[in-house]
C-alpha cells in the first residue's frame, strides 16, 4: 500500500485558517458546522477520517434523512468531505483524511489542526493577526483572525514551595544568601497562554550601586508542562542585600489580551550581619 502527501487548503466562510506549509490551522467556536475538504487528486473508492491518529466513524451525508443517524456529527459527502455538526471542545485536535482508489494506492491529505475556542475579544489586532499579516501579506486573513474566539485567561497566581501567595500582601519575607523560586500559575486560556518574569531594583539599591552586578539580575525561569493553564517558575540563586524591595513579575501574554496581565511580588530581605567581636 503506497502512500503520497498533497497540500491543500479548506474553504468555508464559517472558520478561520492559516495555511502553512505542512499543515493547516483552523480556529473555530463551538457549536458551530464545518467543512474539513479531501482534496486529493485520485479517482478514490473509499476513505475515512483521523483524529490524532484515531479513526472517525462517519455517515454518508446523503443518508441523513434516515432516522438511524439523527445526532450524528460526523458526516461526509461523496467527495470526502468532513462535516462536523455542533463542533464540541473534544473536536480540538489534529484531523487529516485519507483515500483509496481501486488499485490499493492511498493518498493522505494535508493534517488540519482544528482548535476549538471560547469567548469573542475585541482587541484591535490580535497577536496571530498580526503574525500572519507579516507571514502570509494577506490583510484579510489578519481582518478575519480579528473576530475569532479565544478563550482568555482571567488572572495569574504565585506560589512558593506550593503556597499560594495572597495577592492582597504583596511583601514576602526571604533572607539573605536564599534561594528562592517563585511559581506563576494560570489555570485557563486556550490557545494556551505564555509566561515571563521580570526583575525590576528597588530606587534605594540602584542609588547604593549604580552599577549592579549582573548577576544580582539573573533569574533562571522553568517552564512546567500542564494540561490546562501554564506554569513559569522564577529561581534567584542567591538571594542578595540589592534584592530589598526589589520587584518580582510574572506577565501573562495570550492572543485574546490587549494588554498582558500580571502578578508580582516585593522582596523584603532580612539581612544577615557578623556579629561582633
Amino acid at each position: 500500500m503506497r502512500k503520497q502527501n498533497l497540500t491543500h487548503a479548506i474553504h468555508t466562510p464559517e472558520v478561520h485558517i492559516i495555511v502553512q506549509s505542512e499543515l493547516t490551522v483552523m480556529y473555530s467556536k463551538q457549536n458551530d458546522k464545518l467543512m474539513l475538504e479531501c482534496a486529493v487528486n485520485i479517482n478514490f473508492s473509499t476513505s475515512i477520517w483521523l483524529k490524532d491518529g484515531q479513526i472517525v466513524q462517519t455517515i454518508l451525508k446523503d443518508n441523513t434523512n434516515n432516522k438511524r443517524v439523527i445526532g450524528h456529527r460526523f458526516l461526509v459527502d461523496a467527495s470526502g468531505n468532513l462535516f462536523i455538526d455542533n463542533v464540541r471542545l473534544e473536536d480540538d485536535g489534529k484531523w487529516q483524511c485519507e483515500a483509496e482508489d481501486a488499485f490499493g494506492f492511498v493518498v493522505t491529505g494535508r493534517p488540519v489542526q482544528l482548535t476549538i475556542l471560547g469567548v469573542l475579544q475585541n482587541a484591535e489586532y490580535l497577536l496571530a493577526a498580526k503574525i500572519a499579516l507579516i507571514n502570509f501579506k494577506t490583510p484579510e486573513i489578519a481582518k478575519m483572525l480579528h473576530n475569532v474566539y479565544k478563550d482568555a485567561p482571567k488572572k495569574a497566581y504565585l506560589m512558593i514551595d506550593n503556597r499560594i501567595l495572597d495577592p492582597g500582601n504583596p511583601f514576602i519575607p526571604v533572607k539573605e544568601n536564599a534561594d528562592l523560586t517563585v511559581a506563576c500559575v494560570v489555570d485557563e486560556g486556550n490557545p494556551k497562554p505564555s509566561l515571563s518574569w521580570e526583575l525590576n531594583l528597588g530606587s534605594l539599591a540602584l542609588l547604593d550601586a549604580p552599577e549592579v552586578p549582573l548577576d544580582v539580575l539573573n533569574i533562571t525561569e522553568t517552564i512546567r508542562d500542564q494540561k490546562v493553564g501554564a506554569r513559569n517558575d522564577a529561581r534567584l540563586a542567591r538571594v542578595q542585600r540589592a534584592h530589598h524591595n526589589a520587584t518580582l513579575t510574572c506577565y501573562v501574554h495570550h492572543i485574546a489580551l490587549e494588554q498582558p496581565l500580571n502578578a508580582s511580588v516585593l522582596l523584603n530581605v532580612q539581612c544577615e550581619y557578623l556579629r561582633s567581636i
